[in-house]
C-alpha cells in the first residue's frame, strides 16, 4: 500500500569484500518510522534521481520538454475543448429561447404603446389600462429573468473558453522565460516542484510549466490532475 507521505533523503555504509562504500537513496517517511507493514514504497537509488534531472539539466533541454508538453499533450486538447464549447454556445437550445423571449419582450413593448395610446386618446377606461399594463409589465419582467438565467450558462461556458486560453497563453510566457542552458541547481531551485514516485514505483516529474496547466487539464478532460496517488521526494534533500 502507498501512503501519499514525502520521502526523505537517507545514506548507509556498505561492506563488500573489495572494501567499504557509502550508498545514498530515497525512502517514504512512513516506511521508514513504521516499517512496510504501514507503507510498502521502493527506495529510490540517488543515481534514479539524478538521471531523471538530467532530462531536465542542461543546454536547451527543460525549454524542450516544456514545449513539447505544450504542443503535443495540451494545445490540440485545449483547441478540441474551445471548438467544443463553442459549438454549444451557438447549438444549445438556451440561445434560441434566449432569442425566442426577445421577441416576445419587443412584441409586448409594442402592445404597452398601443395601450398607452388608446388611453390617451380615452380609447379605454383607465382602471382596464393600468391591469393590462401591469399584466403586460409582469410578464416582460418574467421574461427578462428568465433570459438573465439563460444567459449565465452562457457566460459560464465564455468564461470557461477565456481561461483556457490565458492559461495557454501564460504557460508560453513561462517557457519563453526558461533560460537557453539551465544547471542544476537552479532547475530545482526554480522549475523543480517535486519528484513523485507512482504507485506502480515509477518516477515523474512535477515542474512549473507541468503545474501552470493543472488547472486547464481539468476545464479539457473534466477530470482532477494526478488521480493516481503519489509520494514526493523533499526537493531540499536531492
Amino acid at each position: 500500500m502507498k501512503c501519499n507521505q514525502f520521502y526523505t533523503r537517507n545514506k548507509d555504509t556498505k561492506v563488500r569484500e573489495y572494501g567499504t562504500y557509502e550508498r545514498v537513496f530515497y525512502n517514504c517517511s512512513t516506511k521508514k518510522r513504521f516499517g512496510k507493514s504501514k507503507c510498502d514504497a521502493r527506495n529510490i537509488s540517488s543515481e534514479e534521481v539524478e538521471n531523471l534531472l538530467n532530462i531536465y539539466v542542461g543546454k536547451g533541454k527543460y525549454k524542450k520538454v516544456a514545449d513539447n508538453f505544450l504542443n503535443k499533450s495540451i494545445y490540440e486538447k485545449a483547441t478540441k475543448a474551445i471548438k467544443r464549447l463553442e459549438d454549444y454556445i451557438n447549438n444549445t437550445e438556451d440561445k434560441y429561447k434566449i432569442e425566442a423571449n426577445k421577441n416576445e419582450i419587443n412584441k409586448l413593448k409594442g402592445k404597452l404603446k398601443k395601450i398607452l395610446d388608446s388611453y390617451l386618446d380615452d380609447g379605454i377606461a383607465k382602471e382596464v389600462f393600468e391591469e393590462t399594463q401591469n399584466e403586460i409589465k409582469n410578464t416582460i419582467n418574467e421574461l427578462e429573468k428568465e433570459n438573465s438565467k439563460l444567459s449565465e450558462s452562457e457566460n459560464e461556458i465564455r468564461e470557461r473558453i477565456n481561461s483556457i486560453n490565458n492559461t495557454i497563453e501564460a504557460g508560453k510566457k513561462l517557457i519563453e522565460g526558461i533560460p537557453e542552458v539551465l544547471s542544476r541547481e537552479e532547475f530545482i531551485e526554480n522549475y523543480l516542484i517535486s519528484i513523485n514516485v507512482k504507485e506502480n514505483g515509477e518516477l515523474s516529474v512535477l515542474t512549473k510549466v507541468h503545474a501552470s496547466f493543472v488547472l486547464l487539464n481539468k476545464y479539457i478532460e473534466g477530470a482532477e490532475h494526478g488521480k493516481n496517488k503519489s509520494n514526493k521526494l523533499r526537493r531540499g534533500d536531492s
